[in-house]
């Protein structure tokens, strides 16, 4: 680093008075070597080697007070703890979240309603010698379950997939002190006329602070896809108990469903050779959520799988 942004502090966060207090502070927390201001923030080259995870979340509850937070880093072998002002949170307007929320009730009671008019299928695939493999597929067929009940009964269960998977993301984030939107639903396109859609795009919450530590990274990153996974375990072996089997008449399309998926009901229920299942609607809520949880593991961008990649 060059002496120059290190001597110049006509425009710091803190006066003098301050950075003897963080310096204080910082002391008090870690084994200080070098205390200065760095491009004008207050800036501490810790000791080495010395346990940092626990003083520096200790640390950041010191700076609360003070509207401050700090970054620690590793630069060129050396651990570097800075301190800047906290950015300002936008406060977020719930309204949007209800509104998107009934929006989203409203798509996915269509796509109950339909999926109880036109139910999804699975049936056995004998000639790969697996007992009990299936594939799902979709098809047209009579009704089994009153459109309105299936739309109510569809819409609780995807809801509940989703809800709970973003909610513990929320619950991990107030855990760990990061500020976080509420869950913002997302509508989709409904099934119609032979179209194969859920009513949702999903749901996701919006982080408004950093998280102090990998720990917490990781925490909020896994917390959804754990508790949506179980929640869409649950619902798929509810669903799966009330789907009606039907005789096979050899024109059905099928789509594969994922493996796990294919395992749950094996348990619940046996198949014969010429029989196919006809999806609850509860039973399909519980095979988007298996696919979604499968895609947010994927370790990209923004997805969960990403976050516990980065941590």
């Amino acid at each position: 680093m060059s002496e120059s942004p290190r001597e110049s502090s006509d425009v710091s966060v803190v006066g003098q008075t301050d950075f003897e207090r963080l310096k204080q502070l910082a002391s008090a927390r870690f084994q200080v070597e070098e205390a200065l201001m760095d491009h004008n923030l207050p800036t501490f080259y810790l000791k080495q080697p010395q346990e940092t995870k626990q003083a520096f979340l200790g640390f950041l509850k010191d700076l609360e007070p003070l509207n401050l937070i700090a970054l620690l880093r590793r630069v060129d072998g050396k651990i570097v703890l800075r301190i800047l002002p906290k950015p300002p949170v936008k406060k977020s307007d719930v309204r949007v979240n209800w509104l998107l929320f009934f929006a989203t009730v409203a798509t996915t009671f269509v796509t109950g309603f339909m999926l109880s008019v036109r139910p999804p299928a699975i049936m056995p695939i004998h000639a790969l010698v697996v007992a009990n493999t299936f594939v799902t597929g979709f098809m047209l067929s009579e009704g089994f379950i009153d459109p309105y009940v299936g739309g109510a009964s569809f819409t609780v269960a995807i809801m509940a997939v989703l809800g709970m998977h973003e909610m513990s993301h929320k619950l991990s984030a107030n855990k760990h002190k990061i500020e976080a939107t509420p869950p913002y639903f997302i509508p989709g396109p409904p099934a119609f006329s032979g179209y194969l859609g859920i009513g949702t795009f999903g749901a996701v919450i919006m982080q408004k602070s950093l998280p102090p530590n990998r720990d917490a990274l990781y925490d909020v990153g896994s917390s959804g896809p754990i508790i949506g996974f179980i929640v869409a375990f649950i619902v798929s072996i509810i669903g799966l108990a009330f789907s009606p089997i039907r005789l096979a008449t050899g024109t059905e399309n099928f789509l594969p469903s994922p493996l796990i998926f294919e395992l749950f009901a094996s348990f619940v229920i046996r198949i014969p050779q010429g029989y196919y299942m006809l999806l609850h609607p509860v039973a399909f809520a519980g095979w988007v959520g298996m696919i979604v949880t499968m895609l947010n593991l994927l370790p990209a961008a923004m997805l969960d799988g990403g976050h516990v990649a980065r941590s």
